[in-house]
């Protein structure tokens, strides 16, 4: 068994916490932790740019990022999120079990 981890910035720990708890009270992720804030720097437009963002770390299963995705689409305001999928991430029997029971299959 094996969970997937994405990485997701964000602008403001508002939008961080309001696309966690969609997240998770649909049941597309177990768990989202966020840190921060990090400076981010990085190209846009042709001109550098530095940011304070913060960092998102959403536990999900492989079936489910599709759906993580969309939700974070919709509620985020970048026109392109960071969005960076670490598959089959392997831990704990306990910890994979609980992640792989909460999060609901899709339909």
């Amino acid at each position: 068994m094996t969970a997937t981890i994405i990485l997701c910035t964000v602008p403001d720990k508002k939008t961080g916490a309001a696309i966690a708890a969609k997240l998770i009270t649909s049941q597309i992720a177990a768990c989202a932790n966020m840190g921060g804030p990090v400076s981010s720097y990085y190209l846009w437009d042709g001109k550098m740019q530095e940011d304070e963002e913060y960092q998102l770390i959403i536990k999900t299963t492989a079936q489910r990022v599709d759906d993580a995705y969309a939700c974070v689409c919709e509620l985020h305001p970048y026109d392109v999120p960071e969005w960076l999928v670490i598959n089959e991430v392997n831990g704990s029997q306990e910890y994979l079990t609980w992640i792989n029971q909460t999060v609901t299959p899709t339909q």
